[in-house]
């Protein structure tokens, strides 16, 4: 009878290890594109394909578009409201709008950015145009020289996921978990974001987005920040974060789909932070997710309608660039 039994108990462990096959590959395909299988039920499927114990530190990928050319965006004012290609790069690179970028980016963040690298494994990817004009193109290539927290992306080339994907690859980066998270050109993220970001970014939270709901936000006139104040942007998109997973071997980084950030709680998992103050919202006239272009007086209206921040010492520990350019409201 020993032998008898022998093809079922081995026809029984061939199926249940096609059947464990079938749901890696199913989850895999979950992750990857956001689709459930026909015919299979979402809850059957596990959270995540178990990799090996992380034995690294993870990964920290942040993204910035500088003034990128995106003719076909209906997320940006200029793009929305100048049909005409030619006329959107004009008022995209007008010096007036550029001036307020470089300034803020380039003088402000991107020093911030290289401070953080000294404490994190992190590189800040900036997608921009290559057709962008000189001096507002090389100034951003000087940057690049002198900080070595920026990988320059063209936005014609390729994709973040592929920029990502490369470095890594380069770097011989074992598997770890990866994190990547979006910042404005014309806003700041405080030093201490990515430290209060580390506590999310383990094996246990892949497939998470995180919100860091909690900074500050601050007007921005003639180059000078003036009358900060807290702000509270459940689900902005200041450092909203996304926790995913680098697999060496297959060469694959597999992320949560991240679509709007004000809806990402509709597709996965999010965790919501208000606790810190980690960012710096600039407002200014000009604004590209403006739904209506606002004088400084109206925005100084609004904005002192809110008290502001008292003792400021604080929040310049974490934004040390702001010391040099801020002027006390009058």
């Amino acid at each position: 009878m020993g032998n008898s039994r022998e093809p079922n108990l081995t026809a029984t462990l061939r199926r249940r290890a096609l059947g464990a096959a079938r749901r890696a590959r199913d989850a895999g395909r979950l992750l990857s594109t956001g689709n459930v299988p026909a015919g299979r039920d979402p809850e059957l499927l596990p959270a995540w394909p178990a990799p090996a114990d992380q034995v690294m530190p993870p990964m920290y990928f942040g993204w910035t578009r500088y003034s990128a050319f995106y003719p076909d965006s209906k997320a940006f004012v200029v793009s929305r409201e100048v049909p005409n290609p030619e006329a959107y790069k004009r008022q995209l690179w007008a010096a007036d709008r550029m001036i307020t970028r470089s300034h803020v980016f380039l003088d402000l963040s991107v020093p911030l950015f290289q401070r953080m690298r000294e404490r994190h494994d992190y590189r800040h990817v900036v997608t921009h145009s290559s057709d962008m004009p000189d001096p507002w193109q090389s100034q951003l290539h000087d940057a690049a020289d002198t900080h070595d927290v920026l990988i320059l992306q063209p936005v014609e080339s390729t994709k973040l996921h592929n920029t990502m994907k490369g470095h890594l690859i380069r770097t011989g980066s074992p598997s770890r978990v990866v994190v990547w998270f979006r910042i404005d050109d014309d806003d700041l993220l405080g030093l201490n974001y990515l430290d209060e970001l580390s506590q999310y970014a383990n094996p246990h939270d892949r497939g998470r987005a995180v919100s860091m709901a909690r900074g500050y936000s601050a007007l921005w006139d003639e180059g000078s920040v003036t009358h900060i104040r807290t702000a509270h942007r459940r689900l902005g998109s200041q450092g909203q974060a996304y926790v995913g997973w680098w697999d060496k071997d297959r060469e694959e980084i597999t992320f949560p789909r991240a679509g709007s950030h004000a809806t990402v709680d509709d597709r996965m998992p999010t965790i919501l932070d208000s606790r810190p103050h980690v960012f710096m919202q600039l407002r200014h006239v000009g604004q590209d997710t403006s739904t209506k272009l606002a004088g400084i007086e109206a925005l100084r209206s609004k904005h002192t309608s809110v008290a502001g921040v008292q003792d400021l010492e604080p929040v310049f520990e974490q934004f040390p660039t702001l010391r040099g350019v801020y002027r006390p409201a009058p």
